[in-house]
C-alpha cells in the first residue's frame, strides 16, 4: 500500500484535479497534496486521519472533499477558505457536533453528516442556502431546528436511525424534505405567533 500511495504523490501537480487516497493507510493527510493547488476532487476516505492540516485551506479550488470513515473529531477552521466546495462527505467520523467553520462555507451543497454522534442540528443551519442533500442517519439527534425549514433548495434529506420522538421519527424515515420542511415551518411559524 505504501509503495501505491508513494507513486500516486509522485505524479502531483499544481494543476492535478483529482486525487484518491481512499483506503490507503494513512494517518496524515501527506505533505505533497498541499502543492496540488489546482486539486478538484480529494478522495481520503476510510483512513486513520485524526485531523486535517490547516493548510487544507490552500486547496482553494476543492469542489468534493470525502472523508467518510477517518477518525476526525474537527474541521479545522482554515477549511472555510475552500470557498468552491459543493459536496463535504464526513460521514462515519466521531465529530460530536456539527464543526462550526461549515456555518461559513455557503457554497456547500452536498453534506454527509451520518454517523458522527451529533447530539443536535445548529440554528444557523439554513445559513447553507445552497443545501440540496442532508444526510443525518445514524446519530443521537431528538429534535430538528425549526430554522431547517429555511432551506429552500434541500431536495434530499435521511435522518433515519436517531433518537426523535415518534412523529418526528415518522417524518424523518419518509425521506421527504418537503414534508419534514413543512412541518419544521409550521412549528416555526407557530413559535413566532407567541
Amino acid at each position: 500500500m505504501l509503495r501505491k500511495t508513494e507513486k500516486l504523490l509522485a505524479k502531483l501537480t499544481p494543476t492535478t484535479k483529482e486525487l484518491d487516497l481512499q483506503n490507503h493507510r494513512l494517518t496524515e493527510v501527506p505533505e505533497a497534496v498541499r502543492h496540488a493547488t489546482g486539486l478538484r476532487h480529494l478522495l481520503l476516505c476510510i483512513n486513520n486521519i485524526t485531523a486535517l492540516p490547516p493548510w487544507i485551506g490552500e486547496l482553494t479550488e476543492l469542489v468534493d472533499l470525502n472523508l467518510f470513515t477517518c477518525k476526525l473529531t474537527a474541521l479545522p477552521r482554515e477549511l472555510s477558505r475552500c470557498s468552491k466546495l459543493k459536496y463535504l462527505e464526513v460521514t462515519n467520523n466521531p465529530l460530536g457536533e456539527v464543526p462550526s467553520v461549515l456555518r461559513k462555507m455557503g457554497s456547500i451543497e452536498s453534506l454527509g453528516l451520518s454517523g458522527c454522534d451529533l447530539k443536535q442540528l445548529p440554528t444557523w443551519i439554513d445559513e447553507l442556502t445552497k443545501l440540496r442533500d442532508l444526510e443525518l442517519d445514524n446519530n443521537e439527534l431528538t429534535d430538528l431546528p425549526v430554522t431547517l425549514a429555511n432551506l429552500e433548495c434541500l431536495k434530499q434529506f435521511e435522518a433515519d436511525r436517531n433518537e426523535f420522538p415518534p412523529p418526528l421519527a415518522r417524518l424523518a424515515r419518509l425521506n421527504s424534505p418537503k414534508r419534514l420542511l413543512e412541518h419544521l415551518a409550521n412549528l416555526r411559524d407557530a413559535r413566532s405567533d407567541h
